[in-house]
């Protein structure tokens, strides 16, 4: 589940201000069959009440015209959600984040999606990269 608790964790001091929450809901339908992509996984051991923030981050070349749709995921539940439209010429980037605050424990982050993994990354240089970033304490 993403957080939605304000924290101010450079201790600067809204002036008092309340603190804020958000939340999010998504219309884009999630395609039914998504595949993980490959080397975009990665394991986490999470100590009690942290913030973490998860990235990805990527480019392929289009081979098609189609509909894209890019996930981080914790097993089958999505924590984020790209989406954008494909011309088979063009060259396409996408960047999404996401924050949690997860239980302490081991906890697997994934990046998937209904594009082919393997036919559209280059192959000079990594063009697809989870990040996950400790944020400090909830």
């Amino acid at each position: 589940m993403p957080y939605t608790k304000y924290h101010d964790p450079w201790g600067t001091g809204a002036g008092g201000a309340t603190p804020i929450a958000s939340a999010s809901a998504c219309a884009v339908a999630i395609p039914d069959t998504t595949t993980d992509f490959t080397s975009q996984s990665v394991t986490v051991t999470v100590a009690a009440d942290r913030l973490l923030r998860i990235d990805a981050m990527g480019t392929w070349a289009a081979i098609a015209s189609v509909a894209r749709t890019v996930l981080i995921r914790e097993g089958s539940t999505v924590l984020s959600l790209w989406r954008g439209y494909d011309s088979a010429s063009w060259e396409r980037s996408y960047s999404l984040f996401v924050i949690v605050a997860p239980s302490a424990g081991s906890h697997t982050y994934k990046v998937s999606g209904n594009s082919s993994p393997t036919s559209d990354l280059y192959t000079t240089f990594p063009s697809r990269q989870i990040v996950v970033t400790d944020c400090g304490p909830a």
